[in-house]
């Protein structure tokens, strides 16, 4: 099992600034968005909160692909009962929205990532 390992340095508020200077950032965005999902399974409860207000904020981008993985990160982390409020809410909104129907992920995508993360 390969399982998904922190692959920067950078702390939750660095990888945050990075997403959030999208235009000027030297590192796929992909990259970011997956340590944010270690940082918040893995992360004290302080980051793991702000690393889950980021994907929450994802949830609502013009990318597919940050949608696609935001949701499935979140949604492994609320399995893990790791779950902010704020991205609980977030989950439940996302999923309420017919035009993100295919991009929920189903049970065992969620299981996948569980053991990715663990």
């Amino acid at each position: 099992m390969n399982v998904m390992l922190r692959q920067t340095t950078f702390g939750v508020e660095e990888i945050k600034k990075l997403i959030d200077d999208q235009c000027e950032q030297p590192y796929p965005q992909c990259l970011l968005v997956n340590e944010l999902g270690v940082i918040a399974k893995t992360g004290d409860p302080d980051e793991s909160a702000i690393a889950q207000e980021v994907l929450a904020d994802l949830l609502n981008s013009e990318e597919m692909e940050d949608r696609w993985i935001s949701i499935r990160l979140l949604k492994t982390v609320q399995m893990l009962g790791k779950s902010t409020p704020k991205a609980s809410l977030a989950i439940a909104t996302f999923e309420g929205k017919s035009e993100n129907a295919d991009i929920i992920p189903t049970p065992e995508e969620i299981h996948y990532f569980v053991e990715q993360l663990h």
